[in-house]
């Protein structure tokens, strides 16, 4: 059995790809609304101090604090002895999204 080829009229297509660009859109705008309210509306909370403590026990306190933890390097110096935290971003103190990834500088030897 042979099939019927459809036959679009040129106000037929553009008919159809003006509704399917309607529709693409209509699901771009709403997922970028729900990510703009999802960030907008993700709590606040104090960055922990992290400073001199061991890599291990940052990583602790940061879980137990609900931010992930992220080791940017190393950096001699003879302030600390090495394996303490040296610097931390944000800052302690510094008011933060919750979830946010505290990134840690740690001594090394000099």
């Amino acid at each position: 059995m042979a099939r019927k080829r459809k036959n679009y009229t040129l106000f037929g297509l553009l008919w159809r790809l003006t509704i399917s660009g309607a529709v693409v859109f209509a699901l771009a705008a709403g997922g970028a609304y729900l990510a703009a309210e999802q960030l907008i509306r993700t709590p606040e909370r104090e960055a922990p101090d992290l400073h001199a403590l061991t890599l291990e026990e940052a990583f602790r306190t940061a879980s137990e604090e609900g931010f992930p933890l992220r080791l940017d390097g190393e950096e001699p110096t003879s302030v600390l002895e090495p394996g303490r935290v040296l610097s931390q971003r944000p800052a302690p103190g510094m008011w933060v999204k919750e979830g946010s990834t505290l990134r840690v500088t740690i001594a090394s030897r000099p």
